[in-house]
This record gives structure tokens, C-alpha cells and sequence, in this order.
């Protein structure tokens, strides 16, 4: 097990993640993984896809952290995605992205087509990821269905409008039915209504086994009833 919060250490850049990205590889044993970054700009593309390539192959539990990288972009997702997608044993996966806006939803979908089929569980940390929309959460949906293992969700999500009925519904229709914990933190998001409410209804009524819900929404327009 290794746990590395390097929130606070500013000096982080491209030479330091490629020697880390080596000793990983070196560590053919490690399950658990805890690795939190941030930068002041100095981190680029080398350094991130050193880092999405140097994933240990045994992993089951993966927790990472890019808390103001300012570099990452969609080419950066899809080098995660890739990652990601190697890891045949990972059962736990945590993601906090914090971007300055050269993610688009291109790169999410990336990242959406890379998360590993045997994961039980899933936190997915996306509240300073503004461009969350309709077809991000399509392709979300899609992956959500693949993952028939899944026991719990955590989704976390924001967005400046681009998040229609369409995509809230994709979301209410794709929970895997093997959940026992659902954690929606929609709160950020403008678009939720009523229509949306109901659908989401629907969609938990299908869920024999979950026994914890967590849901934060934007009651502005919503109604109690609902």
C-alpha cells in the first residue's frame, strides 16, 4: 500500500513524475495506490503520460488526485484512459480532476471508455470539470451498463448548462442494478427539474440490493413532491 498527498508541493513537474513513474513499475506487488498531485504549471503532457503509463498492472484500489494540474488536457485523458484500461484487477477507482478548461467533453468520453469492467467501485470526482453535457453522459451511461460488477457510485458533477433532460435521463435509466450504494451530488447542476426527478425514481425503484442513497440536488426547480 502507498499513499503519496503531494497537494502541497508545488515543485512537482515532468522529471519528478517520470522517476516516480519507474520505481511504480518496480512495485509488481502493490494493490493500493493514493497518489494526489497539483502544480503550478510546471507538469505537462511528458509527465502525465509517464504517470498513466506507469500504473502498476496489480492494482485493485487506485485513488488519484489532479488538483489544479493546469496542463491537462483531452490527449492527457486519453493517455489515462489507456492506463486505466491495462488494470485487469482494479476493483476501487477514485478520479478528482480539477482542470482549467482544456478538458472537453472529448477527453471525458476518453476517459469514460477506459474504466477497467472489473471495478466494484466507482468515485468519480468532476465538480471543476465544467463542460459536463449530454454526450459525456451518454458515453458514461454506455460504460456504467458494461459494468455489471459495480456495487458502488459516487458521481460528482458540474456543468454550465450544458446538461440537458436528455443527458440527466441517460443517467437515471443506466444505474447497474447490482448497486447497494448510490451517491449523486448533482447540486451544481442548473438543468434538473421535475421530468428529471421522476426518471431518476424509476431508475432507483430497479435497484433491489442498494442500501444507502446520498442525493444533493438544485431545488430551484424541483418540486418536493417529486
Amino acid at each position: 500500500e502507498l499513499r503519496l498527498d503531494l497537494t502541497s508541493v508545488y515543485s512537482v513537474d515532468d522529471k519528478f513524475v517520470q522517476s516516480l513513474s519507474k520505481e511504480l513499475q518496480r512495485l509488481r506487488q502493490l494493490k493500493t495506490l493514493s497518489l494526489t498531485l497539483t502544480n503550478k504549471g510546471k507538469l505537462t503532457r511528458v509527465g502525465l503520460e509517464s504517470l498513466a503509463h506507469g500504473l502498476p498492472e496489480a492494482l485493485s484500489e487506485l485513488e488519484l488526485g489532479l488538483d489544479n494540474v493546469l496542463n491537462v488536457d483531452d490527449n492527457d485523458m486519453q493517455s489515462l484512459s489507456k492506463g486505466l484500461g491495462g488494470l485487469r484487477q482494479l476493483k476501487t477507482l477514485s478520479l478528482k480532476l480539477l482542470a482549467d478548461g482544456k478538458v472537453t467533453s472529448a477527453g471525458l468520453e476518453s476517459l469514460a471508455h477506459g474504466l477497467p469492467v472489473a471495478l466494484s467501485e466507482l468515485r468519480l470526482d468532476l465538480t471543476y470539470v465544467y463542460i459536463f453535457d449530454d454526450k459525456v453522459m451518454q458515453s458514461l451511461r454506455e460504460e456504467l451498463q458494461r459494468l455489471r460488477n459495480l456495487k458502488s457510485l459516487s458521481l460528482h458533477v458540474n456543468t454550465n448548462g450544458n446538461l440537458t433532460h436528455v443527458g440527466l435521463e441517460s443517467l437515471a435509466h443506466c444505474l447497474p442494478d447490482a448497486l447497494s450504494e448510490l451517491r449523486l451530488d448533482l447540486s451544481h447542476v442548473a438543468n434538473v427539474d421535475d421530468k428529471f426527478v421522476q426518471s431518476l425514481s424509476k431508475g432507483l425503484a430497479g435497484l433491489r440490493q442498494l442500501q444507502t442513497l446520498s442525493l444533493k440536488l438544485k431545488w430551484t426547480h424541483v418540486g418536493l413532491e417529486s
